[in-house]
Protein backbone atom coordinates (compact mmCIF):
# COMPACT_ATOMS: atom_id res chain seq x y z
CA UNK A 1 0.00 0.00 0.00
CA UNK A 2 1.60 3.44 -1.23
CA UNK A 3 1.63 6.79 0.75
CA UNK A 4 -1.28 7.97 -1.98
CA UNK A 5 -3.39 5.22 -0.88
CA UNK A 6 -3.33 5.49 2.86
CA UNK A 7 -3.60 9.52 2.33
CA UNK A 8 -6.91 8.59 0.17
CA UNK A 9 -8.35 6.58 2.84
CA UNK A 10 -7.77 8.89 5.76
CA UNK A 11 -9.51 11.62 3.53
CA UNK A 12 -12.19 9.18 2.48
CA UNK A 13 -12.48 8.01 6.25
CA UNK A 14 -12.79 11.79 7.41
CA UNK A 15 -15.60 12.22 4.61
CA UNK A 16 -17.05 9.46 5.67
CA UNK A 17 -17.24 10.18 9.12
CA UNK A 18 -18.14 13.87 9.41
CA UNK A 19 -20.74 13.60 7.04
CA UNK A 20 -22.18 11.05 9.15
CA UNK A 21 -22.08 13.34 11.90
CA UNK A 22 -23.78 16.45 10.00
CA UNK A 23 -26.92 14.01 10.17
CA UNK A 24 -26.34 12.45 13.98
CA UNK A 25 -25.46 15.30 15.84
CA UNK A 26 -28.39 17.76 17.74
CA UNK A 27 -26.61 20.79 17.62
CA UNK A 28 -26.93 22.64 14.35
CA UNK A 29 -23.98 24.63 14.66
CA UNK A 30 -21.59 20.95 14.91
CA UNK A 31 -23.56 19.85 11.92
CA UNK A 32 -22.21 22.63 9.94
CA UNK A 33 -18.83 22.73 11.26
CA UNK A 34 -18.95 19.05 10.75
CA UNK A 35 -19.66 19.63 6.87
CA UNK A 36 -16.68 21.83 6.52
CA UNK A 37 -14.50 19.04 7.76
CA UNK A 38 -16.77 16.96 5.04
CA UNK A 39 -16.24 19.65 2.23
CA UNK A 40 -12.40 19.76 2.97
CA UNK A 41 -11.89 16.05 3.00
CA UNK A 42 -13.54 15.97 -0.75
CA UNK A 43 -10.93 18.62 -1.73
CA UNK A 44 -8.18 17.03 -0.87
CA UNK A 45 -9.41 13.77 -2.83
CA UNK A 46 -9.42 15.62 -5.79
CA UNK A 47 -6.45 17.64 -5.64
CA UNK A 48 -5.51 13.86 -5.53
CA UNK A 49 -7.03 12.79 -8.60
CA UNK A 50 -5.39 15.98 -10.10
CA UNK A 51 -8.33 17.78 -10.56
CA UNK A 52 -6.87 21.53 -8.34
CA UNK A 53 -9.44 24.24 -10.13
CA UNK A 54 -12.51 21.22 -8.70
CA UNK A 55 -10.66 21.09 -5.31
CA UNK A 56 -10.73 25.00 -4.85
CA UNK A 57 -13.68 25.60 -6.24
CA UNK A 58 -14.73 23.02 -3.39
CA UNK A 59 -13.81 25.03 -0.51
CA UNK A 60 -14.20 28.83 -2.15
CA UNK A 61 -17.91 27.27 -3.13
CA UNK A 62 -19.10 24.91 -0.75
CA UNK A 63 -16.76 25.93 2.06
CA UNK A 64 -17.02 29.33 1.66
CA UNK A 65 -20.22 30.97 0.20
CA UNK A 66 -22.86 28.00 0.87
CA UNK A 67 -21.51 27.27 4.25
CA UNK A 68 -21.86 30.97 4.67
CA UNK A 69 -25.64 31.25 3.70
CA UNK A 70 -26.38 27.98 6.04
CA UNK A 71 -24.90 29.42 8.97
CA UNK A 72 -26.34 32.87 8.40
CA UNK A 73 -30.17 30.49 8.38
CA UNK A 74 -29.01 29.07 11.55
CA UNK A 75 -28.26 32.29 12.89
CA UNK A 76 -31.14 34.37 11.79
CA UNK A 77 -33.73 31.06 13.01
CA UNK A 78 -31.60 30.69 16.41
CA UNK A 79 -31.71 26.94 16.10
CA UNK A 80 -30.47 25.57 19.55
CA UNK A 81 -29.22 21.99 19.95
CA UNK A 82 -32.76 19.78 20.93
CA UNK A 83 -34.38 22.75 19.11
CA UNK A 84 -35.10 20.47 16.14
CA UNK A 85 -38.24 17.84 16.61
CA UNK A 86 -37.41 14.50 15.75
CA UNK A 87 -40.97 12.45 14.82
CA UNK A 88 -41.23 9.49 17.44
CA UNK A 89 -43.72 6.51 15.96
CA UNK A 90 -44.16 7.83 12.40
CA UNK A 91 -43.96 4.26 10.66
CA UNK A 92 -44.97 5.74 7.30
CA UNK A 93 -42.15 8.60 7.12
CA UNK A 94 -39.73 5.77 8.29
CA UNK A 95 -41.02 3.77 5.59
CA UNK A 96 -40.66 5.79 2.70
CA UNK A 97 -37.51 6.75 3.73
CA UNK A 98 -36.14 3.14 3.82
CA UNK A 99 -37.96 2.91 1.03
CA UNK A 100 -36.40 5.91 -0.90
CA UNK A 101 -33.03 5.12 0.62
CA UNK A 102 -33.08 1.37 -0.76
CA UNK A 103 -34.36 2.28 -4.27
CA UNK A 104 -31.38 5.07 -4.49
CA UNK A 105 -28.79 2.34 -3.74
CA UNK A 106 -30.54 -0.20 -6.01
CA UNK A 107 -30.08 2.53 -8.69
CA UNK A 108 -27.01 3.78 -8.25
CA UNK A 109 -25.53 -0.12 -8.07
CA UNK A 110 -27.34 -0.29 -11.62
CA UNK A 111 -25.71 2.11 -13.00
CA UNK A 112 -21.91 1.10 -11.28
CA UNK A 113 -22.73 -2.68 -12.94
CA UNK A 114 -23.76 -1.41 -16.70
CA UNK A 115 -20.84 0.60 -16.85
CA UNK A 116 -18.42 -0.46 -19.92
CA UNK A 117 -15.03 -0.21 -19.18
CA UNK A 118 -13.43 -0.10 -22.64
CA UNK A 119 -12.00 3.17 -22.79
CA UNK A 120 -10.83 2.34 -19.43
CA UNK A 121 -7.09 4.74 -19.14
CA UNK A 122 -7.14 6.23 -22.20
CA UNK A 123 -6.14 9.87 -21.85
CA UNK A 124 -7.86 12.50 -20.55
CA UNK A 125 -5.79 15.47 -21.91
CA UNK A 126 -8.25 18.57 -21.26
CA UNK A 127 -10.67 16.79 -18.86
CA UNK A 128 -10.70 18.34 -15.34
CA UNK A 129 -9.76 22.23 -16.80
CA UNK A 130 -11.40 25.10 -16.35
CA UNK A 131 -12.37 25.88 -20.01
CA UNK A 132 -13.91 21.92 -19.87
CA UNK A 133 -15.49 22.52 -16.80
CA UNK A 134 -16.95 26.15 -18.00
CA UNK A 135 -18.19 24.92 -21.04
CA UNK A 136 -20.19 21.80 -19.82
CA UNK A 137 -22.18 24.23 -17.04
CA UNK A 138 -22.61 26.89 -19.32
CA UNK A 139 -23.41 25.13 -22.50
CA UNK A 140 -24.84 22.21 -21.94
CA UNK A 141 -25.91 22.41 -18.15
CA UNK A 142 -27.13 25.80 -18.12
CA UNK A 143 -30.99 24.45 -16.70
CA UNK A 144 -29.82 21.87 -14.01
CA UNK A 145 -27.26 24.94 -12.93
CA UNK A 146 -29.90 27.53 -12.68
CA UNK A 147 -32.01 25.32 -11.09
CA UNK A 148 -29.94 24.50 -8.99
CA UNK A 149 -29.74 27.66 -7.44
CA UNK A 150 -33.24 28.70 -7.04
CA UNK A 151 -33.81 25.28 -5.11
CA UNK A 152 -31.06 26.86 -2.81
CA UNK A 153 -33.13 30.46 -2.49
CA UNK A 154 -36.62 28.29 -2.17
CA UNK A 155 -35.11 25.77 0.61
CA UNK A 156 -33.61 29.01 2.24
CA UNK A 157 -36.75 30.65 2.23
CA UNK A 158 -39.19 27.86 3.35
CA UNK A 159 -36.68 27.32 6.11
CA UNK A 160 -37.09 30.53 7.68
CA UNK A 161 -40.80 30.11 7.13
CA UNK A 162 -41.67 26.76 8.76
CA UNK A 163 -39.16 28.13 11.60
CA UNK A 164 -40.59 31.28 12.08
CA UNK A 165 -42.65 32.28 15.22
CA UNK A 166 -45.85 33.14 15.17
CA UNK A 167 -45.79 35.53 18.50
CA UNK A 168 -42.83 37.85 16.92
Amino acid sequence: MTGADILFLILAGMAIGSSLLVVTVDDPVQAVMSLIVTFFALAGIFVMLDAHFLAAAQIIVYAGAILVLVTFVIMLLDLRAGDIKTPTKNVTGRFLGIAAAVSTFALVASKILSIRMDGFGESTEGLGTVEEIARTIIVDFTLPFEAASVLLLVATIGAVWIARRDDA
